[in-house]
């Protein structure tokens, strides 16, 4: 090897090790895709320029100082796919059940404990934690959604409680993702997950490589879902100023990781209140939320914060406006609100799933509405319908261990 030779291995090697270190700055707008790719270029450079730089030195053939780094390559590969084995058989498990709408089962556990215990103030907190502990370090955005819904509850007349919710956001159209999970240690669960609100709907594309990358997340931004012991959360936009609690509690960021959290262990609406009341809750964007909670026994609350204090308040419907007695009517009114309580009223709590998605309907917003959800939580069901499409509608089924 002469020294042009040399010179030439130790250009390669400046390039390498260049690539990996672009590759590695997580402020580089790169999508994850292209920022493996980069990684391994970078790589398969430095392997190259070194394997010809130890040739030099020790006066062998490159062939056979080749064999070390191919051999270290193929362990780590075989280390790491053991590793992630979980996050390749979720992104393996993604179907595209129709336009728009998409399903996946997330394998192994999701860390939701670890994040409440984290103490997550922010939204930025929480893109951090998840880019950390799920993404090995890659770019990560989450956006919390702004959104206006509706939601309700009343008896089947087959027997049993149904679940009622729709989904309101600005931009319609957005893809929706249902996501399964099966922790080792609590209840299974199926949730909906708004993937265009979450994480940008310009230039998302759920069919390409690095949107469903973007999947893995689904468990910890979930919207409203059910699990196996029948109980169902979900939350919706309260327009009365941020909350900001400061009670010595463990602090938590948003709705979504604790509806995670509810889902998992939680089987009735109390153990989903007490689990609530162990946490400082905040919200960002100028705006509130409560949770709408109900279980297979027909008991129904929703959960509000005002200050320090959280209010609990039994309710078989709620919209954006507060409902506890202080506060009641705080926040944004309209006939929705109203139009469930008449029905609901008039209808004796007792409905039928067509009276239900007719109900939906009734309280849905033209060109808001992106989705609206019926679940079943005795026969752990869920009927969703896109776009208010209301005649065409996509069923999905939740199994229990």
């Amino acid at each position: 090897m002469d020294k042009k030779s040399t010179a030439s291995a130790a250009v390669l090697l400046f390039a390498g090790i260049c690539a990996v270190v672009t590759g590695s700055i997580i402020a580089l707008p790169l999508t994850p895709v292209v920022r493996i790719l980069v990684w391994t270029a970078g790589g398969v450079l430095i392997i190259v320029s070194l394997v010809r730089l130890i040739a030099y030195v020790t006066h062998k053939k490159a062939s056979h100082i080749a064999v070390i780094p191919v051999l270290g390559i193929t362990v780590f590969f075989v280390l790491f796919s053991f590793s992630a084995r979980d996050k390749i058989r979720s992104l393996f498990s993604i179907r595209k059940e129709g336009r728009g709408i998409y399903s996946m089962t997330y394998y192994g556990d999701a860390m939701t404990d670890q994040a409440l215990d984290a103490g997550l103030m922010t939204p930025e907190d929480f893109s951090d934690w998840i880019r950390r502990k799920e993404f090995y370090n890659f770019p990560y955005r989450y956006e919390d959604p702004q959104n206006g819904c509706s939601a309700f509850t009343s008896l089947s007349d087959k027997g049993g409680i149904l679940f009622g919710f729709n989904f309101d956001a600005p931009e319609t159209g957005v893809s929706t993702l249902i996501v399964y999970t099966h922790p080792s240690d609590g209840y299974a669960s199926m949730a909906t997950v708004p993937l265009g609100q979450v994480f940008g709907t310009e230039g998302y594309d759920p069919d390409l490589p690095d949107a469903r990358l973007l999947m893995l997340s689904a468990p910890y931004i979930i919207n409203d879902g059910i699990n196996e012991a029948g109980l169902g959360i979900t939350s919706l936009q309260l327009k009365i100023g941020e909350t900001h609690q400061d009670n010595g509690k463990p602090d938590v960021t948003g709705s979504c990781l604790l509806k995670r959290a509810i889902l998992d262990h939680c089987a009735t609406v109390e153990e989903a209140v007490e689990l609530i009341s162990h946490y400082d809750v905040h919200s960002h964007k100028g705006v509130s939320f409560h949770f709408f909670i109900c279980d297979r026994t027909g008991k129904a609350v929703v959960v509000e914060w005002f200050g320090n204090e959280m209010s609990v308040v039994e309710a078989d419907a709620c919209t954006n406006s507060a409902l506890a007695p202080e506060h009641l009517g705080e926040g944004s009114v309209d006939e929705r609100l109203p139009t469930l309580q008449q029905t609901l009223e008039e209808a004796s709590g007792i409905l039928s799933a067509a009276q239900a998605r007719n109900l939906l309907n009734a309280v849905s917003q033209e060109g808001y509405t992106d989705w609206s959800s019926l679940y079943d939580l005795d026969r752990l069901t869920l009927s969703i319908c896109l776009n208010e499409e209301y005649g065409n509608a996509y069923y999905f089924e939740l199994s229990g261990r």
